[in-house]
């Protein structure tokens, strides 16, 4: 079996997603059918998918940025972010509305 046509796909796709990370933009999405909470935001990074939610408690929230619940109402069904602070724990993202 030659599996040299299925390398250059992977190569392609994993330069894609290594470029989406190092561009930090992130689709925000609500999710008001979450049934654990109301105001959840999903985090997606295209060709990827959901790959979390905007923290929603005063605790998981680094400094004075806000929490999902305080962000909720500010924005429209889907926003942008970009990634502008990692931690060992924590990411923090700028967030800005997108037009669909």
């Amino acid at each position: 079996m030659d599996v040299s046509q299925y390398l250059e796909i992977f190569i392609d796709e994993s330069n894609e997603h290594l470029q989406n990370l190092s561009d930090g933009i992130m689709i925000l999405e609500k999710e008001p059918d979450n049934e654990y909470d109301k105001e959840a935001i999903q985090v997606k990074m295209k060709g990827m998918g959901k790959i979390g939610y905007v923290a929603n408690s005063p605790y998981t929230i680094i400094g004075d940025s806000m929490s999902a619940g305080r962000i909720y109402d500010r924005i429209d069904d889907k926003a942008k972010a970009k990634v502008v602070m990692v931690t060992e724990e924590k990411i923090l993202e700028a967030l800005r509305q997108i037009e669909e």
